[in-house]
């Protein structure tokens, strides 16, 4: 019912031609700055590296915009443009509550709700870590349910990809307290794969899902897995082969990771070795590094007893936390 020119859309449903899914978010921060002062305003307030610092002077620009009526110019690009330097933060009780103040147009919005899912993930790991397994459990939950409102018609790979993240955090978890073992991690397990598979056939562009697909496959490492990687590795080799173009550092760290991921899971050190090279390169967030290393660690569990992969794994994590 919304006009086309409403900001809603041009936020929420427009990307980019030939981009993908995961790509919306970030290239919605880059164009910010052209969005009128208050977006000047929020990109400058991103751009702080004390992160205290930065959340309160977005958590300012939030109570001067929240209130203000829908129909204020520019409103909605100012609030997903909070929303997500939150998110760019690690202020992620910050979103969630956020989201709950949204206009009801904009909290029903894909992106939104993508978003929030992936703050309550976020948060979920956190009381993990701290050792309250409830909670983070409950936290999960609420991610997996606000993603379950979004229609069908809106979802994308990048809806899967999350769901994914979420369902991969909650078998590390269950796995690290009760081991292999047990019949919940496994089913986690289970279902982190076939999500992140379903998003890797909406969109064969999309390598995230893809390459997630293949590090948790190579993890459970059944013969079903072995037979099934024989055609999962090249398709997802294919898929970041034909992504479109980098726009920005975030998407070639990215592009760059995932042909990392996909060498090493392929033991072809070589490649492995230049991809490494160009990673480092490339001058990205702290978060970003660690969830190539999670991903690697994943695979070193996987190696078992083979001491050659073992050993060139530990060389590139070590090379990638330095």
């Amino acid at each position: 019912q919304l006009p086309v020119d409403n900001p809603i859309l041009q936020i929420t449903a427009w990307k980019p031609a030939g981009s993908i899914e995961h790509s919306k978010t970030d290239v919605f921060l880059e164009r910010l700055q052209f969005t009128g002062e208050l977006g000047k305003r929020i990109k400058s307030a991103i751009a702080i590296k004390n992160a205290e610092e930065a959340t309160a002077r977005l958590t300012e620009i939030e109570e001067e915009v929240v209130g203000l009526p829908p129909d204020v110019t520019q409103v909605h690009s100012a609030l997903i443009g909070v929303y997500l330097g939150y998110r760019e933060k690690k202020a992620y009780q910050r979103m969630v509550s956020l989201f709950q103040r949204f206009p009801r147009e904009l909290q029903q919005t894909a992106v939104a709700r993508e978003q929030c899912a992936l703050a309550l993930n976020r948060l979920a790991e956190g009381f993990t870590k701290a050792g309250d397994q409830v909670t983070a459990d409950q936290f999960r939950t609420d991610a997996i349910s606000t993603l379950d409102e979004i229609p069908a018609a809106s979802v994308t790979s990048e809806t899967f990809g999350i769901r994914g993240r979420i369902y991969k955090g909650w078998h590390d978890a269950l796995r690290s307290t009760a081991g292999d073992a047990d019949l919940r991690a496994q089913a986690m397990l289970q279902r982190a794969i076939d999500t992140y598979e379903q998003g890797l056939r909406a969109d064969l562009r999309d390598y995230f899902p893809g390459v997630n697909a293949v590090t948790l496959r190579l993890l459970r490492g059944s013969e079903e897995d072995k037979l099934a990687l024989n055609t999962l590795l090249p398709v997802v080799q294919y898929s970041v082969d034909c992504a479109p173009a980098a726009k920005n550092d975030e998407e070639r760290y990215w592009q760059t990771a995932t042909r990392l991921e996909l060498s090493t899971a392929g033991e072809d050190w070589t490649a492995a070795k230049r991809h490494l090279v160009d990673l480092l390169s490339i001058s990205v967030s702290g978060w970003m590094r660690e969830t190539t290393i999670d991903n690697l660690q994943r695979q070193q569990l996987a190696c078992g007893g083979k001491a050659d992969a073992v050993g060139h794994l530990e060389t590139i994590v070590k090379a990638l936390k330095t």
